[in-house]
């Protein structure tokens, strides 16, 4: 009986070590946000088979805002913009990016720039982005 026990904690043991290892080489999940806290950002794969990075954005504020333009640079380099003008509710999210180019040089420094508006006027944030290394990732079934 007692063998068995040690049996299925062995096992068990490897499968999430194994688990750990193989979710610690996966690519980062880059995040960030704005200095007064008022904008959330993160950029990640979405896991698909083509390995599709997504970019999201989310408003943290009390009002409905309007982004009027997104940029999204490596280096120093844009790597991805627009501008239109997309309206967030109060508490809302945009995915305000995805592309099929990945993101593993953690030594990159990756910035958000966000240009909004309210009622008050025009603004603009610049958020910085870090990768953060994923643990234990939950696969994903799409």
């Amino acid at each position: 009986m007692k063998k068995v026990n040690w049996v299925l904690v062995s096992l068990l043991g490897m499968i999430i070590g194994t688990w750990f290892i193989i979710s610690i080489l996966q690519p980062p999940v880059w995040v960030g946000h704005s200095a007064d806290k008022s904008w959330t950002t993160t950029y990640e794969v979405e896991h698909s088979l083509k390995e599709t990075w997504k970019g999201m954005v989310f408003w943290n504020g009390e009002h409905e805002v309007i982004i009027t333009e997104v940029e999204l640079s490596r280096n120093g380099n844009a790597i991805h913009g627009w501008e239109k003008n997309e309206h967030i509710s109060s508490k809302g999210e945009y995915m305000y990016l995805s592309l099929g180019e990945a993101e593993n040089n953690r030594d990159d420094e990756l910035r958000l720039t966000i240009h909004w508006r309210d009622e008050s006027g025009n603004y603009e944030e610049q958020i910085e982005l870090s990768p953060k290394t994923r643990y234990l990732i939950v696969p994903r079934l799409n």
